[in-house]
């Protein structure tokens, strides 16, 4: 029996103008599921400098990290991953895909209709309850969709 390994990822929430970025992956593991952007924390690196990092590398944008929520772990068959979410700000600058198919901003209310991987549904669901109006994740089907601004490579 193969153990599966732990790993730990810090993903970020990031609000703009009323809405949230989410991140599609592309090819490779849960390839065109929606997620928080953000990555491994290496050796040494804080949670907050690690998402700075990543967002840098992954979509070339620079954000502000506010609150860190709880960390919430999630056991895939081969993987467990442990993910550190931060609620951050947009500060500056144009996303370029380095690493996702299609990156949107999209209200926290709409959701519901995208693809989740599953430890990021957790992190959406909690981020829904404690910061952005408490409504629960199974509800958001209800919400009127808004439009979308679509980053794709």
């Amino acid at each position: 029996m193969t153990r599966a390994c732990t790993i730990r990822v810090a993903c970020a929430i990031i609000e703009h103008q009323g809405r949230i970025l989410v991140a599609r992956r592309g090819t490779g593991h849960r390839a065109l599921r929606w997620e928080f952007p953000g990555g491994k924390i290496e050796r040494g690196e804080t949670i907050n400098g690690c998402i700075t990092r990543e967002i840098r590398e992954e979509l070339a944008i620079a954000i502000l990290p506010r609150r860190q929520l709880p960390p919430q772990t999630w056991r895939y068959p081969d993987l467990t991953i442990v993910l550190y979410p931060v609620i951050c700000s947009y500060r500056r600058g144009p996303i370029v895909l380095h690493e996702h198919k299609e990156a949107i901003w999209i209200l926290p209310a709409d959701a519901a209709g995208l693809q989740w991987c599953d430890a990021d549904r957790i992190v959406l669901e909690t981020y829904r309850q404690r910061y952005a109006g408490g409504t629960k994740i199974t509800d958001w089907a209800k919400a009127t969709p808004a439009r979308r601004k679509r980053h794709s490579r």
